[in-house]
């Protein structure tokens, strides 16, 4: 395994013995920390735009930068007031959706930072989830209070929200182990985890109270097809010893990782249980995995790859969940794996995943560790990635270009 470690020279050259070989094509401090205080954990992945020519990133911070994807100029900067822990939503016409953890939802243009909203609208709890649209006019955020709201994308204002869980008989904010989920949505359906362990499809309908003006001819609600304690107390009773991955008396039930449509249903993991594919029709178990503690994971057409909290870095069949193969890596924070290169040609691709320290480089069919990357602070937030490029936030606040050859 080759270590690209400290400040990284401009050129990492190939290890003696065909080794893969790392570039780093440029470093920009975004986000530098004060020297009085610990630096801020950099969580929003970078999002690269479609013809690959400029990358879009928001930090802890709160200020948002425009940047050439080849050279790293910064081509503009603006100030959203907080701070930036969901990667940016990049919209066609010159458009992206940003979201805050002071909660606030912004709609702007991507040359200049022009709001398309008279005002951008503001959620009770902090959002950091990535946004995600829902047809062609509504966006969705999923709050920290594991509420689940949404936007008219035309005008901003509140459509409808969706609590899993009353918030406010709670009375205090509900608790996960490593995050929030973002929705996934596939055609007019929604698919929503939350902390309570329930997975949940909804679809946005006409009719029932609405969070927005009471008076609007559009009335919108969200509407339950079916909801399954995939993770719930009630269910983790339920299921054969061999089944859990938790201790009796250490039970988490949260939905860290973002759903995923596929082919074979719906991917989703919770703490104690592991992954399971879920029927889109009707929330049936297909077949699931224990594994403890499973990230929002990244998925080809054949097979799923997913960090977990036992440091453990895990590729499974998406048709039967069947373990492909498992790597151990030392992992602090988990994040949703990138992938370099093409998914229709994984033996020359390249899993790439952030531990909250070292970056890891993995071949993705075999698991195979090929390099990591240690710098000041670590990686907590997920690459994006371009072809053989990654691009990558590290918890220092600085903006990592790096190139990745087989």
């Amino acid at each position: 395994m080759a270590l690209l470690a400290g400040l990284l020279p401009a050129l990492l050259p190939a290890v003696a013995g065909g080794q893969p070989a790392a570039h780093l094509a440029f470093r920009l401090p975004l986000d530098p920390p004060s020297l009085f205080s610990f630096a801020p954990q950099q969580l929003a992945s970078p999002v690269v735009a479609a013809d690959a020519r400029f990358v879009v990133a928001g930090t802890a911070g709160g200020k948002l930068f425009l940047v050439t994807a080849d050279s790293g100029e910064i081509l503009n900067t603006w100030d959203l007031g907080g701070g930036i822990s969901a990667s940016p939503l990049l919209l066609p016409a010159d458009r992206m959706v940003v979201a805050t953890e002071e909660g606030t939802v912004h709609l702007l243009s991507v040359c200049d930072g022009r709001s398309y909203w008279s005002q951008p609208p503001r959620i009770k709890g902090a959002i950091r989830s990535v946004p995600v649209l829902l047809g062609d006019g509504v966006v969705l955020v999923h709050d920290d209070r594991s509420v689940l709201t949404a936007i008219d994308l035309a005008s901003g204002k509140l459509l409808a929200s969706y609590d899993a869980h009353s918030f406010t008989e709670r009375g205090a904010a509900p608790f996960t182990r490593f995050g929030y989920p973002s929705p996934a949505t596939d055609g007019g359906s929604v698919f929503a985890g939350f902390e309570d362990g329930h997975v949940v499809r909804l679809s946005l309908s006409a009719g029932g109270a609405s969070a927005g003006d009471a008076g609007d001819s559009a009335v919108k609600a969200f509407k339950p097809s079916w909801d399954v304690s995939l993770c719930g107390l009630d269910a983790l009773r339920k299921l054969p010893a061999d089944a859990t991955v938790c201790p009796s008396n250490r039970v988490y039930s949260d939905v860290d990782s973002s759903p995923i449509v596929t082919a074979h249903g719906v991917l989703a993991g919770c703490y104690c249980r592991g992954l399971a594919m879920l029927s889109a029709d009707d929330g049936t178990v297909r077949w699931e995995r224990p594994l403890i503690g499973p990230a929002t994971g990244l998925v080809t057409r054949d097979a799923a790859f997913v960090a977990g909290s036992d440091g453990r870095v895990t590729s499974v069949n998406l048709a039967n969940g069947r373990t492909l193969w498992s790597t151990g890596v030392t992992i602090s924070m988990l994040s949703a794996p990138a992938l370099l290169g093409s998914a229709d040609d994984l033996p020359a691709a390249s899993l790439v995943v952030a531990s909250g320290g070292d970056l890891y480089f993995l071949d993705a069919t075999r698991g195979t560790i090929l390099a990591s990357l240690r710098t000041r602070g670590g990686f907590s937030a997920s690459g994006a990635a371009s072809g053989n490029a990654l691009f990558i936030l590290s918890n220092e606040g600085a903006l990592y270009r790096i190139d990745f050859f087989r």
